[in-house]
């Protein structure tokens, strides 16, 4: 299969929009020049067979996707993670993080940490703690950016205790994406509670400009 994917790709490549879709990246990675739209629509005539594959095989399928070169391939193993990645299993932890922390970039680490990482922590809660603690303390920007955004989707079921914790012990963090990302968990909780989040943003003056700028939308 991965090579059919990537004959597919490979004849559907576009050299002239390529270097644009590398520079939106800050150079990071090699594209093909397959936009999203493009890149689905390619990957269906995969469908019929991969609906036939269980979830460990089409995640050993994503994991070889995820070593090949153009970031299409990684968008890909997104797609398919986020359609057929329903049933978390206990070691699934391990391939989880190496992707995170693989070829990182917001662009795959945000999906990585709020679907795949968000639904594996909603089936086993228990490790929401040491994960954060692990993750937090690893100083690997795109985990702890991970600690911070994988409940993004849990509304009226997030762990306020957690996240609150988990973004004051990254605040003093002025990375970019750690501001964007304690921001961006504030905002989406003020959806289902803003007088929580308003509450938080008064108790703790010393939380960024750009964090509170992202966190006060819709407050």
């Amino acid at each position: 299969m991965i090579k059919q994917i990537q004959s597919s790709f490979q004849e559907s490549r576009n050299p002239e929009i390529a270097p644009a879709m590398e520079a939106y990246m800050k150079n990071h990675f090699k594209f093909l020049g397959i936009k999203s739209p493009d890149r689905r629509e390619l990957a269906r005539q995969f469908g019929p067979e991969l609906r036939k594959w269980n979830q460990q095989e089409l995640i050993d399928l994503c994991l070889q996707l995820w070593k090949l070169e153009e970031r299409e391939y990684q968008y890909l193993a997104l797609d398919i993670l986020k359609w057929k990645y329903k049933k978390p299993q206990e070691k699934d932890l391990q391939w989880i993080k190496e992707l995170i922390v693989s070829k990182s970039w917001w662009d795959t680490v945000d999906l990585l940490a709020s679907h795949t990482l968000g639904l594996y922590l909603i089936s086993f809660p228990e490790k929401r703690v040491s994960i954060s603690n692990d993750w937090i303390q690893s100083d690997h920007l795109w985990l702890q950016r991970s600690t911070l955004i994988f409940q993004l989707k849990y509304k009226n079921v997030t762990d306020t205790d957690l996240l609150f914790q988990n973004i004051l012990r990254l605040n003093s963090n002025r990375d970019f994406f750690i501001q964007k990302a304690i921001g961006w968990s504030l905002r989406e909780l003020s959806k289902t509670d803003k007088r929580l989040v308003q509450q938080f943003l008064d108790a703790h003056p010393e939380i960024d400009k750009l964090a509170r700028r992202e966190a006060s939308k819709y407050l």
